[in-house]
């Protein structure tokens, strides 16, 4: 069984600091005699001021119109693939394009065959995921599965034919697969077979 991943992460740290002061000298207090009592502050209204009241705080300024909305949480849960074919109908020739939550293409299938077998689960013929790699998305990956089945709840598609991945720089084939498209990893079961067309992009 092997893996195939693509994003790595990176982590910063923070530190501080703590500056003593030193204590200040200490000078002889004045004797009983010496000291002299104030004459307690007053106001017109009273003796004594009452305490000013604490200011309400300010609520959240909303994003002024043309303004940009903040960008979605990476860790949100991503929108489940839609698939709109009735139960017990086939369609052909089905392309189903897939958006992040930033709406955003990021993948997209082709299929030559779409049958609905109940609310859960659809089956595949000639299926092709394409993936949208690289920051312009000019680096695709492609997914090929001659038989496969979509599994609605768990967005895993899973396929017990030979599949091949491939990509300009190289082609990977296995005999059996499941794909997550929630995370876009897959496993590849069985006898693996990797060619390499181009070692520098890898």
């Amino acid at each position: 069984m092997k893996r195939f991943a693509k994003i790595p992460a990176l982590v910063m740290v923070l530190a501080g600091a703590v500056l003593a002061l030193p204590a200040a000298a200490q000078t002889p207090s004045p004797s009983p005699k010496e000291r002299k009592p104030k004459p307690a502050k007053t106001t017109p209204g009273g003796p004594s001021a009452s305490p000013k009241p604490a200011k309400p705080a300010k609520a959240a300024k909303a994003p002024a119109s043309g303004e940009a909305a903040p960008a979605a949480s990476p860790d949100a849960t991503p929108r489940p693939i839609s698939i709109p074919i009735p139960t017990g109908q086939t369609v052909k020739g089905i392309k189903i394009p897939y958006f992040d939550l930033e709406g955003r293409l990021r993948m997209q299938f082709h299929a030559e065959e779409a049958l609905r077998l109940d609310e859960q689960s659809v089956q595949f013929a000639r299926l092709t995921v394409e993936m949208k790699e690289g920051k312009e998305g000019d680096e695709n990956l492609f997914i090929d599965l001659p038989a496969s089945k979509l599994d609605l709840t768990t967005q895993v598609i899973t396929s017990a034919d030979p599949v091949t991945i491939r990509r300009s720089d190289f082609s990977l084939e296995g005999e059996t697969m499941e794909f997550d498209t929630r995370t876009r990893r897959g496993v590849l079961r069985g006898k693996v077979r990797m060619q390499i067309f181009d070692r520098k992009k890898l």
